[in-house]
């Protein structure tokens, strides 16, 4: 009955004025918790928020075998990955006039582009998987001025490997496009006006003109089509 009468005092009105400024705390050893969940017990470590260690691997290069088939650990790029390449590599600021950190946690080695995908084994798989897919190229075609004669137009491009957050580089999108006025089937009119029209992108030694697209293209197929259409 004084339990009861106790609740209802609590519940139902606020508490007393003695009462507010109290802490009060539970100093129970155990608490009723989920499965798996730690306890806070009272002259203890153990923590409500403390998961269980786990248990490294062994490396996979550990595991290699000594006629591992590379291309099937990179099979295509990606970042460094020190658990699979077998090789004692070190990289970065040497500590204290020590050596470089090792392969392991060292975040210099995962930053930069590798080219572990690009072996010769890899290069020789590929280049033979798509043979049957290229053609042969012409036995006639024997020599640069045969070539210049029947493929006047030369197209230019570099592609570049960058180190950042992105792969793009705006240099790739540039596009040079050669061709020799005397490939073209023009006569003394449109000779000298396409000449007028061309002004410094026109070499007179070499009778080329030079087109190049870099500024308002956005990638390098667009500039490629800008290119050739400015050359039609």
């Amino acid at each position: 009955m004084e339990a009861l009468r106790w609740s209802r005092f609590v519940l139902g009105a606020p508490l007393p004025s003695w009462s507010r400024a109290r802490c009060w705390y539970s100093i129970a050893l155990r608490v009723a918790g989920g499965p798996g969940k730690g306890v806070s017990v009272r002259g203890g470590r153990s923590s409500q928020n403390e998961r269980p260690q786990r248990e490294l691997e062994t490396p996979r290069t550990e595991k290699m075998e000594v006629d591992q088939d590379w291309t099937s650990v990179y099979p295509a790029a990606a970042a460094f990955k020190p658990s699979s390449v077998p090789l004692p590599i070190r990289m970065g600021y040497p500590v204290r006039r020590g050596v470089p950190p090792e392969k392991y946690g060292n975040l210099e080695l995962i930053k930069i582009p590798n080219f572990l995908h690009l072996t010769p084994v890899a290069i020789r798989k590929h280049c033979a998987g798509l043979k049957d897919f290229c053609t042969e190229w012409p036995h006639a075609l024997d020599n640069e001025e045969k070539c210049l004669q029947h493929f006047p137009i030369e197209v230019d491009t570099v592609d570049y490997v960058s180190a950042g957050p992105s792969v793009r580089n705006p240099k790739a999108r540039v596009v040079t496009l050669r061709i020799k006025l005397s490939s073209l089937n023009l006569d003394d009119h449109a000779r000298k006006k396409l000449i007028k029209l061309a002004g410094e992108r026109y070499s007179k030694g070499t009778d080329t003109l030079i087109i190049t697209t870099d500024r308002y293209c956005n990638m390098r197929k667009l500039s490629n089509v800008d290119s050739q259409d400015l050359s039609s």
